[in-house]
């Protein structure tokens, strides 16, 4: 049975989308060329980013320079967020929040870009970044860049490893400009 209040909230959203990211610049989901829609930011994430503009801002270095400390930093930040959130799914359509008790991929990453930040990392360095995992399902991570290499948090795993020994596979990510996708 078909609900008519569901069926017009989806339209609105679906209005509101177009809208909205019309307003960043960017295009309309349905008028990419299937090049172009597989580097958008995921809808979720524009959603986001309209709703809380302060977070979605690039800025500063691309990247930081790597030192044991950093490192340490990182692993910490990684360690406290995969424990402090726990793991849900979201019901419906994929909410993006900062600052959740329980959440799931994306949660995490906001939760560890906006930590990381906040001891003064620069959010041009702290890319969000669509994975599949080695089962095939869609994931979100944060990619620290580094003059070394890139370091993943994941909340799958408690290590922070290297982008080019992660076990996902990279399908794209954001640049220095969170609102622009590679």
């Amino acid at each position: 049975m078909f609900d008519v209040s569901s069926g017009i909230m989806r339209i609105q959203l679906r209005l509101m989308v177009v809208m909205l990211t019309a307003s960043f610049g960017l295009a309309a989901p349905s008028a990419l060329s299937a090049k172009e829609r597989r580097f958008a930011p995921p809808v979720g994430f524009q959603i986001y980013c309209l709703r809380n503009p302060e977070e979605c801002r690039g800025g500063g270095a691309s990247f930081v320079t790597e030192s044991q400390a950093l490192v340490q930093q990182v692993k910490a930040v990684n360690k406290r967020v995969n424990l402090v959130i726990r793991p849900k799914s979201d019901v419906g359509p994929d909410v993006w929040t900062v600052g959740a008790r329980e959440g799931d991929c994306e949660d995490f990453v906001l939760a560890k870009r906006k930590a990381l930040m906040d001891q003064g990392f620069p959010s041009g360095a702290l890319r969000v970044a669509y994975v599949k995992t080695t089962w095939g399902e869609g994931h979100a991570v944060l990619v620290v860049k580094t003059d070394k290499g890139d370091l993943v948090l994941d909340n799958l795993t408690p290590r922070v490893d290297r982008l080019a020994a992660m076990d996902h596979r990279l399908i794209s990510m954001a640049s220095a400009d969170p609102l622009r996708w590679q």
